[in-house]
């Protein structure tokens, strides 16, 4: 009972004698005393004392790490229902939204690393409680790195995940609503390299008669994957709802074993992967930057890709491949410039009709010259979408002309067409530096050094 509960109490006991009130303000501070202690602090130096604090975890426990090397000599077993599996470390209890439990290392400056036995059995930390904050603590040398089962609302901060046998950190079974926020995973797929992701969400189709999976609104961010992560840096499964990847790094060197051959892939539905930065480190195996696949009927669907900046090495690699199922791209970077999307997407960065736009011209180069813009439009190409102008019975008038009109640009509609055309081009008058005008055909995707604004 917490201990405002005395005054609550006071009101209803108004009336009786002073002697009965006394007797239960007593018994009511010493609940409220029992409470504050229940909130312990404890601190661990040995393998035995971190074992022992973490099975009798208690809501608003805070089990702090000391400095040093931990080396679990023995995991314990846990009975699955296809599969027996073996943790190094483990936290079954649950926290609560109010007091979670807190399992971090004493000093975040000089983290504590705790080892499994072998880099091909077990879990190195293994959690099925809600409620936890797991924070600034090293985890290495097992099968598996983190694995969470059941575990809801989870705060995974500051975790180094490495020298791991399969994946680094795997939120399964129905593990909803978790973060994981600054880690670095890299230095996984040590003994099956196919199956080396650094983050892993949900489970495979195959599974899920034993696994629930329901893995939905989890976020990743501020995080940074590789160098050898051999598989995806993060795998959105089918089943999945609403995972976000934001402002993660992605570093290339040692991915592509097996079919793996992009940072991200996703197979769930409404996921959300922006503002990352991705390097290829000159990796042939990295074909794309993100990936959307459909394994099963109905998955794979609504995912979004935006403001990303993705460093390609050269023009042949993808930033998405989304050949099945249904992706959202907007204003994502490619350097150098190449290819940018193939399959099924639609693009929302570029002007539709109805819109107004506007942008900055200045700075614009064209073909090595510094030219200057007079504020004029001059002429704006439309085609429908999936139909470039010219093409045989688009019936399009190939170019709008709009006169001497600035900026903001209404996009209108030809006459008689429907609403799915949209500007892909647009020409304003240029100036060279000695004034020589010139008309170049400007693609704002590409030749702007600020993109389009939709307003």
């Amino acid at each position: 009972m917490r201990a405002a509960s005395k005054f609550e109490f006071i009101l209803k006991i108004r009336g009786f004698n002073s002697l009965a009130s006394c007797v239960l303000l007593a018994i009511l501070s010493a609940q409220a005393q029992n409470t504050s202690a229940a909130k312990r602090t404890v601190v661990c130096a040995s393998v035995p004392e971190i074992k022992a604090a973490l099975l009798d975890a208690r809501p608003g426990d805070r089990i702090l790490v000391s400095p040093g090397t931990y080396i679990s000599p023995d995991p314990d077993l846990f009975k699955l229902p296809d599969l027996t599996v073996a943790a190094w470390f483990n936290g079954s209890a649950d926290g609560t939204s109010s007091d979670p439990i807190v399992f971090a290392s004493q000093d975040s400056a000089n983290p504590a690393v705790l080892s499994g036995g072998a880099v091909n059995r077990g879990y190195a930390f293994y959690l099925t409680g809600d409620h936890w904050m797991v924070r600034n603590l090293v985890f290495t040398k097992a099968a598996k790195g983190v694995m969470l089962d059941n575990a809801n609302d989870a705060h995974l901060y500051g975790l180094e995940v490495h020298n791991i046998g399969h994946e680094g950190i795997h939120l399964r079974d129905g593990s909803s609503r978790c973060v994981i926020e600054k880690a670095k995973v890299h230095h996984t797929g040590r003994e099956t390299a196919v199956w080396g992701e650094a983050i892993y969400i949900g489970s495979d189709r195959n599974k899920w008669t034993t696994m629930n999976k329901d893995c939905n609104f989890n976020r990743v961010i501020n995080s940074e994957f590789g160098p050898n992560v051999t598989a995806e840096h993060v795998d959105i499964k089918e089943g999945t709802l609403g995972t976000l990847v934001e402002h993660c790094i992605f570093r290339g060197t040692g991915l592509g074993a097996g079919p793996a051959d992009g940072f991200v892939d996703a197979k769930g539905n409404d996921a959300i992967v922006r503002n990352n930065i991705g390097y290829r480190e000159g990796n042939t195996n990295i074909k794309n930057a993100f990936q959307v696949h459909k394994q099963v009927e109905g998955w794979g669907e609504n995912n979004t890709f935006s403001h990303n900046t993705l460093y390609m090495d050269d023009t042949a690699a993808w930033v998405l491949d989304a050949p099945v199922g249904g992706a959202v791209v907007a204003f994502n970077t490619r350097i150098p410039e190449g290819n940018l999307y193939t399959g099924k997407y639609t693009r929302t960065d570029l002007p539709q009709v109805g819109d107004y736009i506007t942008w900055d011209p200045w700075g614009i180069n064209v073909k090595g010259d510094t030219v200057y813009w007079s504020g004029h439009i001059w002429k704006a190409n439309f085609y429908s979408i999936g139909v470039m102008p010219g093409s045989e019975g688009d019936g399009l008038k190939a170019w709008e002309d709009l006169g001497a009109y600035g900026p903001p640009l209404r996009i209108r509609n030809h006459p008689g067409k429907t609403s799915s055309h949209r500007i892909e081009n647009i020409s304003i008058p240029l100036y060279r530096l000695d004034g020589r005008r010139i008309n170049p055909v400007l693609q704002p995707e590409r030749e702007f050094t600020a993109p389009l604004f939709r307003w």
